[in-house]
């Protein structure tokens, strides 16, 4: 409702115009929404938004010259209240948290760039929590709603100036020209820094050797000494002899470690949600319907998605096939017992007529 009164009132607003519509601020939640349209060789900077010329370049047609810009911001109500929780930084998402939505457009069609060398800035407000016990500390982020992922993420975001615990906002930076913003914390343990430096070194004057480094050193002498006599006296008493020839040893097999045995330090996974999402979606837990309603965006599924649905499917067909064949086998093996059985109650009848055949045939007249 909010994104088609937007696209209903920009063809009507004239180029450098701006227009502001505000809920009442008695209501606890509402939205207000800012809509502008501007030259599209400048940059655009709107009150807590910066947005760089080339931000909407290489859209709309050749005779388009102007962008329009729709800035919503949401107090006290997540259009994305459906998130799951488990990806992401959803866990820290607050029922209080202020978030900002930004779109652009070009000749009335939407505009999504990614990969900004220039990242479009944009001024959220933030909540301070209350009672922080001492040793804690409070650490704000930006986040931007992944639609791929269905959860919000701190990918593509990060924080231009330094919050402290008096800050009432953060500057954002996206390289993307689109989404839903929020500014999140959380409370973690303070590290306390080193402090501590060591000592200087002790200046030790020079009074020459001592009685005990001149006995160690005549000690240490006469130890050579004797060590280099009782050695050319082992020498000449081996040269008297008759050499032997000495046994040929075994070379010991030298296994090289091949890169694959080595340890190989694991790299940090760059986007847990993606991770977690795909072992689902491998482990059949997750179905592609589940992921078309939830995880999807503007592109469609991710690839990596797509690739891990086709290997859950796969490891169910496999399975059922496993399945499949065991039940043959053991419809096989009672067949199997089935057929002897019968044939051992034949051989039992003929036995029997054997037998009575031998006693008729014996029998005293």
């Amino acid at each position: 409702l909010i994104d088609g009164l937007g696209a209903l009132a920009l063809p009507l607003l004239p180029v450098g115009r701006e227009l502001s519509l505000r809920s009442p601020l008695n209501q606890t939640v509402r939205a207000d929404m800012i809509l502008a349209k501007v030259d599209a060789g400048s940059n655009i900077r709107l009150s807590g938004l910066l947005i760089p010329r080339d931000a909407a370049g290489g859209q709309g047609s050749q005779n388009c010259a102007e962008t329009e810009v729709q800035l919503t911001e949401w107090y006290s109500l997540n259009p994305h209240f459906a998130a799951p929780r488990g990806f992401g930084v959803t866990d820290f998402f607050l029922p209080n948290t202020s978030i900002k939505g930004l779109l652009l457009r070009r000749c009335g069609e939407p505009v999504f760039t990614q990969g900004l060398t220039r990242p479009v800035e944009i001024v959220l407000d933030i909540d301070q929590p209350q009672g922080v016990q001492p040793g804690y500390l409070v650490d704000h982020m930006c986040a931007v709603f992944d639609d791929g992922l269905g959860a919000w993420s701190t990918t593509g975001v990060s924080s231009k100036n330094a919050v402290t615990n008096t800050s009432t906002q953060m500057i954002c930076q996206s390289s993307r020209s689109y989404g839903y913003f929020a500014a999140l914390y959380r409370v973690v343990r303070e590290v306390p820094p080193n402090t501590t430096s060591p000592p200087p070194p002790e200046i030790e004057e020079d009074t020459g050797l001592s009685l005990p480094a001149i006995i160690a050193l005549v000690a240490g002498g006469a130890i050579f000494l004797g060590a280099a006599i009782g050695g050319i006296y082992a020498w000449n008493l081996a040269r008297s002899k008759k050499p032997v020839e000495p046994e040929e040893e075994e070379e010991e097999e030298v296994v090289e470690e091949s890169e694959s045995e080595s340890e190989v330090k694991e790299l940090p996974d760059p986007d847990p949600a993606l991770t977690k999402l795909r072992q689902a979606a491998e482990a059949g837990t997750l179905t592609a319907r589940e992921i078309l309603a939830r995880h999807s965006g503007p592109t469609g599924i991710r690839q990596e998605l797509v690739w891990a649905l086709d290997k859950g499917y796969e490891n169910k067909r496999r399975e059922a096939a496993r399945m499949k064949v065991k039940r043959f086998a053991q419809q096989g093996d009672a067949e199997g017992e089935l057929a002897k059985s019968d044939n051992d109650d034949d051989n039992q009848r003929e036995s029997c007529t054997q037998v009575k055949a031998i006693k008729v045939k014996t029998r005293p007249r």
